[in-house]
């Protein structure tokens, strides 16, 4: 009995099936970086640098280290964003 035919119909079933499914699991950059924006990490670093100068002096030492506290959040908001994405199979 020749099994070509057979395997053949199987391999081609396989590829039929599965190359859809391989394609729409591709993420997009478009799709990861929408997904990482709607964080809105810059939008929320420039509101808290604004809210730093509008409650410190400039010559108010305290008022370096609250803009470098935006900053770092900024990045933990970014990091926090990113991971998400990538568990939404939206980012690799």
């Amino acid at each position: 009995m020749d099994l070509r035919a057979p395997v053949r119909r199987a391999i081609l079933l396989l590829l039929v099936l599965a190359i859809p499914q391989i394609a729409t699991a591709q993420p997009s950059a478009n799709n990861c970086a929408t997904c990482i924006g709607a964080a809105d990490c810059g939008d929320k670093q420039e509101s808290c640098v604004a809210g730093c100068r509008a409650r410190f002096f400039v010559v108010d030492p305290n008022r370096d280290g609250c803009i470098a506290d935006c900053s770092a959040r900024a990045l933990q908001c970014g990091r926090i964003a990113t991971n998400a994405c990538v568990v939404q199979h939206l980012c690799r």
